[in-house]
């Protein structure tokens, strides 16, 4: 055993840390370490020092060597395990807490470390169990509750994302730079409680929280307040256009005005019974004409748009992505009673190419075809089966052919992309004829060659109301269908 240090020395090396000296800590460790070279607690300040100094391999060194001398300790543990992930040496910082585990079971830094590390390496679920093992050993554990909550929305589990982020929030007005507890509730329909948050700390949350009470708000109807809440979100200031949260917000916002100046222009859209079946599900950036009801066979048809897509396109290339399954079922639990489904699938067969080439672009162009006609298939075959389980006939609704996409490929992938997405839509086609599911088509409905009239466009990739209209409206296969 060591023998305790003096107290001022460990003190002026942590002060000289606290202060932004991270040389100066470290010239005075490597003194005291050549009298006491098994001291641990001075070693793992030197690590941290060498650490703050950019001497990466120095730095992993001191900390294997103060974890060597306190195998017990979590800081150390830590230090080291942050060292070696930063340096790209992830599995090793795993091996080192794993080891951590074995001295003290179930110690919440580390198994929390461990989280981080699993998400990082797209291990959903191990990270999700990790946090969960973390936050039952010490509930207060730092950050815990976040990073679960963070990990539960990614795999569809909404209420526990926002029951684990709501009383930090209502107590602590917890920073939330991302909004994922009004994304929660604004995905599970609590409407109420996202208006009643406390104002959030930060201009731009609070800005892009209002939106997402405007698009609540379209979603149950109460069009009056729609507006109101647009303002309050135009009425923050001193916010960065750069800000991607706030420019998919402000995105979100502009459409959501040219909705309502649709809809006053379209009434005979939201008459009678219709005008009960207005829903917009979905992630917030995810507004598009597919949030309008159709007025078709005595207003019984509704429209489902996607219910995308926080999580990223690698999770959604699992072979049952569970937090999309989760989103459709959501959105089908809460469709009104007579309305018929129809599956919107605008995006996703980009996040899902995107995702692709991220996992498979050192493969064969066969292999990718190959994984896109599986995902399409196994995406047909699901929403099948929901809508037997409830009695129903989903439309699927093919992505619509638009260039601007390609803006978010790099060219020596554009072939590879294009190829990739006929493969998906072709694959609902012929999925949808053996399932017996109506197929709205509106790639081919919006395709000319591989150009699109910009007018159906409201931007990149959200078609104008009226190319969904006209689109069911030209649909042969419809005119025979019933709803429910």
């Amino acid at each position: 055993m060591q023998t305790a240090p003096p107290e001022p020395a460990v003190a002026e090396i942590l002060g000289f840390l606290s202060r932004g000296y991270p040389r100066s800590a470290a010239e005075r460790a490597t003194a005291f370490l050549a009298e006491q070279p098994d001291h641990a607690e001075v070693q793992r300040l030197y690590g941290v020092a060498l650490f703050r100094l950019q001497e990466s391999e120095a730095a992993i060194a001191a900390l294997t060597r103060a974890v060597e001398l306190a195998p017990e300790s979590p800081i150390a543990a830590w230090g080291l395990a942050e060292a070696l992930q930063a340096a790209g040496r992830g599995e090793e910082a795993e091996g080192v807490l794993l080891r951590l585990l074995d001295c003290k079971a179930e110690e919440p830094v580390a198994l929390l470390f461990l989280s981080r590390l699993r998400a990082a390496a797209d291990d959903g679920e191990a990270a999700y169990d990790y946090a969960r093992r973390a936050l039952a050993a010490d509930p207060e554990v730092e950050g815990g509750r976040r990073i679960l909550a963070f990990l539960a929305y990614k795999r569809g589990e909404l209420r526990e994302a926002a029951e684990l982020l709501l009383p930090g929030r209502v107590q602590k007005r917890d920073a939330d730079r991302s909004c994922l507890l009004a994304r929660a509730l604004y995905a599970l329909g609590r409407g109420g409680h996202l208006a009643r948050l406390p104002p959030a700390a930060a201009a731009a949350q609070r800005y892009n929280e209002a939106v997402l009470q405007a698009l609540a708000a379209w979603r149950e109807n109460r069009v009056d307040a729609v507006l109101p809440a647009l303002e309050a979100a135009a009425a923050e200031t001193g916010l960065s256009p750069e800000d991607p949260l706030v420019g998919v917000s402000a995105t979100t916002a502009e459409l959501l005005r040219r909705l309502l100046a649709y809809r006053d222009g379209h009434g005979d859209l939201y008459r009678g019974e219709v005008s009960a079946l207005i829903v917009a599900l979905g992630d917030s950036h995810c507004l598009s004409a597919a949030h309008l009801v159709v007025p078709w066979q005595g207003g019984k048809a509704l429209i489902l748009p996607e219910p995308l897509l926080e999580a990223a396109p690698s999770t959604l290339l699992s072979a049952r992505p569970k937090p999309l399954q989760a989103a459709f079922r959501l959105a089908l639990d809460r469709m009104p009673k007579g309305a018929l489904p129809a599956i919107f699938l605008g995006e996703l067969d980009l996040r899902l190419t995107q995702g692709l080439f991220a996992r498979l672009h050192g493969e064969s162009e066969s292999v990718l075809l190959e994984r896109m006609r599986a995902l399409a298939d196994d995406l047909a075959e699901f929403i099948a089966a929901e809508g037997r389980a409830r009695g129903l006939t989903p439309i699927l609704v093919t992505p619509p052919a638009s260039n601007a996409p390609l803006t978010l490929v790099p060219d020596a992938q554009r072939g590879r992309f294009l190829a990739a997405h006929k493969r998906f839509v072709a694959t609902l086609r012929e999925a949808a004829a053996r399932l017996g599911l109506p197929l709205l088509d509106l790639r081919a409905v919006t395709q000319s060659g591989e150009r699109v009239d910009a007018r159906r466009y409201i931007d990149t990739n959200h078609l104008w109301p009226d190319a969904v209209v006209e689109a069911f409206a030209r649909h042969q296969d419809l005119s025979e269908q019933s709803p429910s």
